[in-house]
């Protein structure tokens, strides 16, 4: 992480790069790219401040009733949202 700092700095440096530093340019901003992929997969793919949709669940409950020999039983769909 230092290297990649250290590298970044050197971005905005006013003098000329050498040949050394030309060839690292490439691999600091596939460094950078790469951070930043890892940031975003970090999120699920999104940012923090957008809020994921909440998808509609459904359950299906089951009622029975009993009183002595008698059993009467009915099912009832539930939808969150």
């Amino acid at each position: 992480m230092a290297f990649l700092a250290g590298g970044i700095t050197l971005l905005f440096c006013r003098r000329k790069f050498t040949q050394t530093f030309r060839k690292l340019y490439p691999v600091l901003i596939l460094a950078a790219l790469g951070l930043a992929s890892l940031a975003v997969m970090g999120c699920n793919g999104g940012f923090a401040l957008l809020k994921p949709v909440p998808t509609a669940q459904t359950y299906t409950i089951t009622i029975t009733g009993a009183a002595g020999e008698a059993s009467h039983s009915t099912t009832v769909t539930l939808t969150v949202n």
